[in-house]
């Protein structure tokens, strides 16, 4: 929306649960297939721009938090005894819904708005066994 005068500012937190199959492929290394469970929290912001607006016009957006899935594929690898690394590819499915409101004091209107959220995540990291 940048030339529209409209801006979205959006977070979006994931909190989920998977479910982990996994495979030897070589010493010390396994591959594995994960699937879960996402609860999304969403926080959205929506400002409009007083110069191509009329004074007084303001806008607020409301985007319900969601339930989603994900699936995903990885490596690990064991370096020794205490330490490993890992690359793992996770592709989350989320469809949201929420509504925007504009008003200029006097009028309002709203407008509900739904879309698919997917994404992609690649992860790489080391992991550290006590």
């Amino acid at each position: 929306f940048a030339d529209s005068g409209i801006a979205i500012d959006q977070e979006l937190t994931s909190l989920g649960v998977s479910a982990l199959f996994q495979a030897p492929i070589a010493p010390s290394t396994n591959a594995y297939f994960l699937g879960g469970l996402n609860y999304n929290l969403v926080d959205a912001d929506i400002t409009v721009d007083p110069g191509m607006f009329p004074p007084g016009v303001t806008a607020s957006m409301d985007v319900d938090d969601a339930m989603g899935v994900h699936i995903g594929i990885g490596l690990d690898h064991q370096l020794n005894k205490n330490i490993g690394i890992f690359a793992e590819y996770r592709y989350t499915v989320l469809d949201l819904e929420g509504e925007i409101t504009a008003t200029n004091g006097i009028v309002s209107m709203s407008q509900t708005v739904e879309g698919d959220y997917d994404f992609g995540l690649l992860k790489a990291g080391v992991n550290f066994s006590f």
